[in-house]
């Protein structure tokens, strides 16, 4: 495809649903694809997203993506997504030939090599954080240049697998605060609506290294946080557009009078004095905040 014009989408994201595992499929909202876009679209790229929930075909969904008529299109890969990702990126290839296919996430940042030997259709992937990758990449297939010196790309070239040198996460920068990232809630990229669900986070890494998680691997087992302040105007934004629609909100076809807010974060309770105290009030809904972390770390006396 040509080159997008000024302010037509130079990507469009898709991160896949499974609406009825094996048989249709949908595409949603995902927090690290609006940190994407935000960035992004602060650099001037423009993004596009595909949302949509109706359960549709694998040939249909590729239909959809296509009708789009963007030339890049990025997927965000976790193990469980890994194949369908595969067969819809075939299905897309053979639609539209054209269309540049970029994979990211875990799989792609620890199976790199795998997916690029295992899927043909599937032309990079960006390993580790990918928003400066994610920048470059765009820039250097829409005017044809050189993609070697793209951080944390991989690649096939000359019938072998390149894997480019390691980006540096913006966790092991001690000179750039986190909120140099653009928020997904305060850009619009995420509808404040959707946030009760999708999540927010204060911090990106980790320090731990367990054997089974991945996550403290992919920013090299280091931390950077968001300010309280930067946490708070995104709570209270999720707050104030949940409050509204809360008595409309039904889990499994029951009202949920409760509103969960899910705070996916591997930091929340151990840095209680870097973060300072957050003080929000939640109304005129009650909102539940769950925090995925880990049992050891958290004061219950200060519940």
């Amino acid at each position: 495809m040509t080159a997008p014009q000024h302010g037509e989408p130079a990507i469009l994201f898709v991160c896949l649903d499974f609406t009825t595992p094996g048989i249709a499929f949908g595409a949603g909202y995902h927090l690290g694809v609006g940190y994407l876009r935000a960035y992004l679209e602060g650099v001037g790229v423009a993004t596009d997203q595909l949302i949509d929930a109706a359960p549709v075909s694998l040939a249909a969904l590729a239909r959809k993506i296509v009708e789009r008529n963007v030339g890049i299109i990025g997927f965000t890969c976790y193990d469980p997504t890994y194949y369908l990702i595969r067969e819809l990126s075939a299905a897309i290839k053979l639609l539209a030939p054209d269309r540049t296919i970029v994979v990211g996430g875990p799989s792609a940042t620890f199976s790199d090599e795998l997916i690029l030997s295992d899927a043909p259709a599937v032309d990079f992937c960006i390993r580790g954080e990918g928003e400066e990758a994610a920048e470059q990449l765009i820039s250097a297939v829409n005017s044809g240049q050189d993609i070697s010196d793209v951080s944390g790309l991989s690649y096939r070239h000359g019938g072998e697998i390149v894997r480019n040198v390691e980006n540096v996460p913006r966790s092991s920068r001690k000179d750039e605060e986190l909120d140099s990232l653009p928020s997904p809630y305060l850009t619009g990229m995420i509808p404040p609506s959707e946030g009760w669900h999708i999540g927010v986070v204060s911090s990106r890494g980790c320090r731990y290294r367990c054997t089974f998680c991945n996550f403290a691997s992919m920013t090299h087992h280091t931390v950077r946080l968001h300010s309280p302040e930067r946490l708070v105007a995104e709570l209270s934004l999720i707050n104030h557009h949940t409050a509204k629609s809360a008595q409309s909100l039904s889990i499994l076809g029951e009202p949920y009078s409760e509103v969960p807010l899910h705070i996916f974060d591997d930091n929340f309770t151990h840095f209680t004095a870097e973060v300072g105290p957050l003080k929000v009030t939640f109304q005129p809904a009650e909102v539940r905040a769950g925090v995925s972390e880990r049992s050891h770390a958290v004061n219950f006396a200060d519940r």
